[in-house]
């Protein structure tokens, strides 16, 4: 096989150096300064790289601070900004937002369109919906296996399950009764109201219980979680 137009065991290396993996608790160096971070002397440390430039300056307030003192956002920048030092070709994301908060998260992500606009391709695990809803191409994966592959937009279209928000009643009471019958595949809490995925042409069967509680059944459109939902319950029922 081949990776990046080259052969994976004759021109490993080559491959190697087009990509680059921004993990998790990735810096080997916590304790050092940020600057020093950045610029890990020799030839690499000379260069000016649009891409690293365009990370480091979310940080550049910053620079004079040991790694291990930043808050989680600052820390994911750092790393990344390091990630991107040899211009890769390809950028791996290990959950780039787990733990961080939300102006962080949407800080990094505009960070990754640019990157993405500037030509590097960005491959991203996630276990958020609305972020993989983010990205032009998604892949849905549940115990190691792929359930669904393509545009987002075209994988929510591709949803035959009918989605419905219950308005009113006791939520929880609701929930109980909800989930017990057998043409709803999903019910999850969404604020105050129950989101229910619920069998095409099934909906007489559920707001029967629904009005019973004193509660509205109102169609929706489906999102990502109702279609990963969805399709783990297609591949069990297929088990």
């Amino acid at each position: 096989g081949e990776v990046l137009g080259a052969e994976r065991q004759v021109e490993a290396r080559a491959a190697l150096e087009a990509l680059a993996v921004e993990r998790r608790e990735r810096l080997e160096h916590r304790g050092a300064v940020v600057a020093q971070d950045q610029h890990l002397g020799g030839a690499l440390g000379q260069r000016r790289l649009a891409a690293a430039d365009l990370a480091s300056a979310r940080i550049a307030a910053r620079l004079d601070r040991r790694a291990d003192a930043l808050s989680g956002g600052m820390y994911k920048k750092l790393a990344l900004s390091c990630a991107l030092l040899h211009q890769p070709k390809v950028l791996l994301l290990d959950e780039p937002t787990n733990g961080v908060d939300p102006v962080s998260r949407r800080e990094l992500w505009e960070l990754i369109y640019e990157l993405v606009a500037g030509g590097m391709a960005v491959l991203v695990s996630t276990p958020y919906m609305d972020e993989a809803s983010r990205c032009h191409r998604v892949g849905l994966m549940y115990r190691g296996r792929i359930l669904a592959e393509g545009a987002p937009s075209e994988l929510t279209a591709s949803l035959e399950q009918e989605v419905y928000e219950v308005m009113g009643g006791d939520r929880v009471a609701l929930q109980a009764q909800v989930a017990s019958i057998p043409d709803v595949i999903a019910a999850s809490p969404a604020g105050a109201r129950l989101r229910i995925v619920v069998t095409p042409g099934r909906r007489e069967a559920v707001e029967r219980t629904t009005a019973s509680l004193g509660a509205e059944l109102v169609r929706v459109a489906p999102d990502f979680e109702d279609l990963f939902l969805a399709r783990i319950h297609a591949q069990e029922e297929a088990a």
